[in-house]
Protein backbone atom coordinates (compact mmCIF):
# COMPACT_ATOMS: atom_id res chain seq x y z
CA UNK A 1 0.00 0.00 0.00
CA UNK A 2 2.81 2.54 0.73
CA UNK A 3 4.27 1.80 -2.75
CA UNK A 4 0.83 2.45 -4.42
CA UNK A 5 0.67 5.63 -2.44
CA UNK A 6 3.97 6.37 -3.23
CA UNK A 7 3.04 6.08 -6.99
CA UNK A 8 -0.07 7.52 -6.95
CA UNK A 9 2.03 10.62 -5.53
CA UNK A 10 4.71 10.87 -7.63
CA UNK A 11 1.96 10.75 -10.70
CA UNK A 12 0.32 13.87 -9.13
CA UNK A 13 3.74 15.63 -8.78
CA UNK A 14 4.39 15.10 -12.09
CA UNK A 15 1.09 16.31 -13.33
CA UNK A 16 1.81 19.44 -11.15
CA UNK A 17 4.98 19.66 -12.48
CA UNK A 18 3.70 19.39 -16.26
CA UNK A 19 1.10 22.35 -15.60
CA UNK A 20 3.72 24.47 -14.04
CA UNK A 21 5.73 23.59 -17.06
CA UNK A 22 3.01 24.22 -19.15
CA UNK A 23 2.07 27.74 -17.49
CA UNK A 24 5.71 28.81 -17.70
CA UNK A 25 6.07 27.94 -21.84
CA UNK A 26 2.44 29.89 -22.07
CA UNK A 27 3.85 32.85 -20.66
CA UNK A 28 7.08 32.69 -22.22
CA UNK A 29 4.99 32.35 -25.54
CA UNK A 30 2.54 35.62 -24.34
CA UNK A 31 6.17 37.69 -23.66
CA UNK A 32 7.73 37.19 -27.28
CA UNK A 33 4.14 38.37 -28.60
CA UNK A 34 4.02 41.39 -26.83
CA UNK A 35 8.23 41.85 -27.47
CA UNK A 36 6.83 41.38 -31.11
CA UNK A 37 3.84 43.49 -30.81
CA UNK A 38 5.96 46.42 -29.41
CA UNK A 39 8.65 46.08 -32.48
CA UNK A 40 5.89 46.24 -35.04
CA UNK A 41 4.76 49.25 -32.80
CA UNK A 42 8.09 50.68 -32.85
CA UNK A 43 8.32 49.70 -36.77
CA UNK A 44 4.65 51.58 -37.42
CA UNK A 45 5.46 54.85 -35.56
CA UNK A 46 8.69 55.14 -37.69
CA UNK A 47 6.57 55.26 -40.95
CA UNK A 48 4.28 57.61 -39.25
CA UNK A 49 7.25 59.77 -38.71
CA UNK A 50 8.24 59.80 -41.76
CA UNK A 51 5.19 60.47 -43.41
CA UNK A 52 4.40 63.99 -40.98
CA UNK A 53 8.18 64.85 -41.94
CA UNK A 54 7.27 64.90 -45.76
CA UNK A 55 3.57 66.14 -45.65
CA UNK A 56 5.25 69.04 -43.31
CA UNK A 57 8.39 69.58 -45.99
CA UNK A 58 5.92 69.61 -48.84
CA UNK A 59 3.56 72.31 -46.96
CA UNK A 60 6.96 74.52 -46.54
CA UNK A 61 7.91 74.09 -50.43
CA UNK A 62 4.14 75.19 -51.59
CA UNK A 63 4.58 77.59 -49.09
CA UNK A 64 7.50 78.82 -50.17
CA UNK A 65 6.11 78.57 -53.34
CA UNK A 66 3.73 80.56 -52.96
CA UNK A 67 5.59 83.43 -51.46
CA UNK A 68 8.22 83.38 -54.46
CA UNK A 69 5.00 83.65 -57.07
CA UNK A 70 3.36 86.39 -55.12
CA UNK A 71 6.86 88.29 -54.58
CA UNK A 72 7.54 87.81 -59.08
CA UNK A 73 3.92 89.02 -59.76
CA UNK A 74 4.31 92.43 -56.94
CA UNK A 75 7.97 93.14 -57.33
CA UNK A 76 9.09 96.71 -58.93
CA UNK A 77 11.21 96.36 -61.72
CA UNK A 78 14.74 96.91 -61.16
CA UNK A 79 16.72 99.52 -62.95
CA UNK A 80 14.39 100.12 -65.58
CA UNK A 81 13.62 96.41 -66.64
CA UNK A 82 10.05 95.76 -67.26
CA UNK A 83 9.98 92.44 -66.27
CA UNK A 84 8.52 89.11 -68.03
CA UNK A 85 5.17 90.11 -67.23
CA UNK A 86 5.27 93.44 -68.68
CA UNK A 87 6.96 92.33 -72.39
CA UNK A 88 3.59 89.92 -72.46
CA UNK A 89 1.37 93.06 -72.14
CA UNK A 90 1.68 96.49 -72.34
CA UNK A 91 -0.93 97.39 -69.76
CA UNK A 92 1.57 96.22 -67.06
CA UNK A 93 4.04 98.55 -67.71
CA UNK A 94 4.51 101.78 -65.81
CA UNK A 95 2.94 105.41 -66.95
CA UNK A 96 6.23 106.86 -67.08
CA UNK A 97 7.97 104.06 -69.20
CA UNK A 98 10.67 105.40 -71.56
CA UNK A 99 11.64 103.44 -74.38
CA UNK A 100 15.34 102.28 -73.84
CA UNK A 101 17.76 101.63 -76.64
CA UNK A 102 17.09 98.88 -79.07
CA UNK A 103 13.79 98.99 -77.91
CA UNK A 104 12.38 102.44 -79.89
CA UNK A 105 9.20 102.38 -82.04
CA UNK A 106 10.71 102.80 -85.90
CA UNK A 107 10.48 105.99 -87.20
CA UNK A 108 7.83 108.13 -89.07
CA UNK A 109 7.88 107.93 -92.87
CA UNK A 110 9.33 110.43 -94.97
CA UNK A 111 7.03 112.97 -96.01
CA UNK A 112 7.38 114.40 -99.67
CA UNK A 113 7.61 118.29 -99.62
CA UNK A 114 5.70 120.12 -102.24
CA UNK A 115 7.20 122.87 -103.53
Amino acid sequence: MTYFFALVMLIVILLFGLSSISQSYATAKQAQAAIEASKTAQIASIGNLIVIAVVALVIVVLLAATIFTAWLLHAKPLSGRTGCLARQSPDLLPRNHTHRPGNEPPPPAPTRKTE
